[in-house]
């Protein structure tokens, strides 16, 4: 069986250094890689969200009461601004982070190709 090795970070919840570990990736996955690739973005957007919410459904908000979920949004903005007053966060512009991405991309080798994704 054919296969390559993919790098992958993982970054701890505290913030410590990521880790690089190994991902190895059959030839059937190489395969079914390429064929998505060839197909329009469209296509490869709808697979994609397929995907995400098979392991990662939605929760159902029918149940949800609304005024505990403005709550938790209020609670989570708070954070966020609370992060980045207290310089655990900090702000990219969106030039910022497609530098570092692709200086990550170079150094790992990875090729990146521009993509068109539909914004709902």
């Amino acid at each position: 069986m054919n296969s390559r090795v993919f790098y992958r970070w993982r970054i701890s919840p505290d913030g410590a250094p990521a880790q690089r570990y190994n991902l190895t990736m059959s030839s059937t996955f190489e395969r079914v890689l390429h064929e998505v690739e060839a197909l329009p973005n469209s296509e490869q957007f709808h697979l994609y969200t397929r995907l995400r919410d098979r392991f990662d459904p939605v929760v159902d908000d029918e149940d949800s009461d609304p005024a505990e979920v403005e709550a938790a949004w209020d609670a989570e903005l708070e954070n966020r601004v609370s992060d980045i007053k207290g310089g655990k966060a900090e702000l990219v512009s969106g030039d910022g982070f497609e530098r570092r991405t692709a200086a990550l991309f170079d150094e790992l080798g990875i090729s990146r190709q521009p993509r068109n994704v539909p914004r709902s």
